[in-house]
């Protein structure tokens, strides 16, 4: 009985080790292919929009492809930025329970709404400040649907987040993310 009470034991102890590895192995993986995707899909948009004319719109996405093929592109595709995500023996667990986070943080998806109208609001502002209004009209509209707020609103508080990018905390910030 003993005994097998102790293989049970190293069995189970074996087959979470492997599935650590695993794990670890389908994350670098999983993060390659996402890698690919975004490449084959930004050009492609990229293509589309030269055939229509938008070069605008055709760099943003040519940038895009830069940025994920390049060894000094997106940050997020860097070895040294997954050495600081444990990635060890409870990770399994820990993104199961991640996961009920998020989802518990924002059942209806609000949050995640409004987020993309803040970041359509700071589209069209940029786009305004090179020149295109109607692309950039055009955003606000769908800022203001997502969030939902009168676009003149909106335009002021996006204004006024605008002026907190020159503040030293922002700058700081950014110091310490990006200049690792």
């Amino acid at each position: 009985m003993k005994k097998n009470i102790s293989l049970f034991i190293i069995g189970f102890i074996c087959g979470g080790l492997l599935l650590n590895f695993l794990s670890i192995n389908a994350i670098k993986v999983h993060k390659r292919i996402i890698r690919s995707g975004l490449e084959a899909e930004q050009q492609m948009l990229a293509q589309r929009a030269e055939r229509e004319g938008d070069y605008m719109q055709a760099l943003v996405h040519r940038w895009n492809v830069v940025g994920a093929a390049s060894q000094e592109g997106f940050r997020v595709f860097r070895p040294e930025t997954s050495k600081g995500v444990d990635v060890g023996f409870i990770f399994p667990f820990q993104a199961i329970i991640l996961s009920q986070i998020f989802k518990a943080a924002d059942p209806q998806g609000k949050g995640k709404r409004v987020n993309d109208g803040l970041q359509r609001a700071q589209l069209a502002l940029t786009m305004e400040k090179v020149g295109m209004v109607e692309t950039a009209a055009e955003q606000w509209k769908k800022a203001a649907e997502l969030i939902p707020m009168e676009i003149d609103r909106l335009k002021k508080m996006t204004l006024g987040s605008r002026e907190k990018i020159y503040s030293d905390l922002s700058k700081e910030a950014e110091r310490v993310i990006l200049d690792e």
